[in-house]
C-alpha cells in the first residue's frame, strides 16, 4: 500500500512561473514554488518543507491563508531580492531559514515555537509570536536592517544569542517578555518594553529609541 507520508512531492521552484494564488488541498511532504514577481498563498500545508522562492520587490510574496509546515526556507533568484510577508496569518512554522540572502519577511506563528536556521536579509526581520524564537546552534541572523519582535499581551521570548549573528537595529513593537541578542561586532537598540532584556557584545550597543524593562543585563563575550 502506498505510504501517505510519500505522496506530493511538488517541485515548481526552478523556473521563473508566473501564478497569482497558490493553493494546495490536502497535505503535501514538499512543495518548492518560484516566482519572481511575487504571489498569494492561500493556504499550504507541507508535512517536510516548504520553499519559496521570488525577486520579488515591486509585489511581495503575501498569504490569504495559513502556512503549515516544520521547515519553512526562503530563497532569491538575485541575491538581495525578495519580499516575503507571512506575518498576517497564524501559521504554524517549526523552522525559517533562507538559502540565500533576501530583502525582507515577516513571519508570524502565534501558538508555537519559531526556530530560525541561517537566515540572511538586507532590509529587515519581524518576527510575531506569543511564544519563543530562538535560533538553532551554530547558525545566525544576518543583516544591516531592522529586527522587530512583536507579541500579543507582552508574552513573546525572543532569544538570538548565537555568536556569529550581525543585526542592524533590534526593536520591539508592542510589550514583549524576554529579549536576548548577541552581536560580538556592534548593532543598535530602538524602542523595545520588554520584562528582561540581555545584550552581549564585544564592539558597540548604541540606540536609537528607549528601552523599558524589569531587568536589563549587559555582558562582553
Amino acid at each position: 500500500a502506498r505510504s501517505a507520508a510519500c505522496s506530493g512531492f511538488f517541485n515548481l521552484g526552478t523556473e521563473n512561473n508566473d501564478v497569482d494564488t497558490v493553493t494546495v488541498s490536502n497535505d503535501l511532504n514538499t512543495f518548492a514554488f518560484r516566482d519572481d514577481d511575487g504571489f498569494d498563498i492561500s493556504a499550504v500545508t507541507a508535512t517536510t518543507s516548504l520553499t519559496l522562492v521570488s525577486d520579488s520587490s515591486v509585489t511581495a510574496v503575501t498569504q490569504s491563508g495559513i502556512v503549515n509546515t516544520p521547515s519553512l526556507i526562503l530563497a532569491a533568484n538575485t541575491a538581495g531580492l525578495g519580499d516575503f510577508n507571512l506575518g498576517t496569518q497564524d501559521n504554524t512554522v517549526g523552522t525559517l531559514s533562507s538559502t540565500s540572502t533576501i530583502n525582507s519577511v515577516s513571519l508570524r506563528d502565534d501558538a508555537t515555537n519559531i526556530v530560525v536556521g541561517g537566515l540572511d536579509v538586507d532590509s529587515s526581520s519581524t518576527f510575531r509570536t506569543n511564544g519563543t524564537v530562538t535560533q538553532v546552534g551554530g547558525t545566525a541572523l544576518i543583516g544591516g536592517g531592522n529586527l522587530d519582535f512583536v507579541s500579543a499581551g507582552g508574552t513573546g521570548d525572543f532569544t538570538f544569542a548565537n555568536a556569529c549573528n550581525d543585526f542592524g537595529t533590534v526593536s520591539a513593537t508592542g510589550t514583549v517578555s524576554d529579549v536576548s541578542l548577541r552581536d560580538d561586532v556592534a548593532f543598535a537598540l530602538g524602542s523595545m518594553t520588554a520584562s528582561t532584556v540581555t545584550l552581549q557584545t564585544d564592539g558597540a550597543v548604541t540606540q536609537t529609541g528607549a528601552v523599558s524593562a524589569t531587568t536589563l543585563t549587559l555582558t562582553s563575550t
